[in-house]
């Protein structure tokens, strides 16, 4: 789904499909809605483009180097609701997902950031969260993933367990 800017959302009634916690990434100059609840809009071009290999809800990821990213969060396994610690990343050029390396930890539900400030070294950012299958408790763990090279690392831990928060980007105050 396509948008040029936010302010061309109306108010109508025209989503082909419930989209509860949905996430707008902008991708490209495209503004695209994955996942999520009701929309609004009379100006939108709804596209189905490639699955993501694993159906998947509150799972965390955002846009970086021209491509989106997943990482972790539930699936339905029968009756239960599992946690995963698969990472895809879609290429929208060509329409085609890929499996990356699985985060250490299955977690939810974490802040998460992209720092693509040296186009060299991309690197995504995940902090807090909640571990495991719902109901996992919440966390302290910080996560690294290397874009470039697929690998992730640990970060310095947070200093309480934290879930469902935000991170963002500074470039005075740089993580390292």
């Amino acid at each position: 789904m396509r948008a040029d800017s936010m302010r061309d959302m109306k108010p109508c009634s025209l989503s082909p499909i419930s989209r509860g916690h949905a996430r707008w990434l902008r991708v490209f100059g495209a503004l695209l809605l994955i996942g999520g609840g009701n929309l609004y809009a009379d100006t939108f071009v709804w596209t189905t483009k490639a699955p993501c290999p694993l159906v998947r809800f509150e799972a965390v990821g955002g846009a970086a180097v021209g491509k989106l990213f997943q990482f972790g969060g539930y699936y339905t396994g029968g009756t239960n609701i599992l946690a995963t610690n698969e990472c895809d990343a879609y290429d929208p050029a060509t329409n085609k997902w890929s499996s990356l390396t699985s985060i250490p930890q299955a977690i939810s539900h974490c802040g998460q950031v992209a720092d693509v400030d040296d186009p060299n070294h991309p690197i995504f950012w995940l902090a807090g969260g909640f571990l495991g299958d719902d109901p996992g408790p919440s966390t302290t763990e910080v996560w690294k993933y290397d874009i470039r090279n697929n690998i992730w690392s640990g970060g310095p831990s947070l200093p309480a367990p934290r879930a469902g928060g935000a991170l963002v980007t500074e470039p005075s105050c740089r993580i390292t």
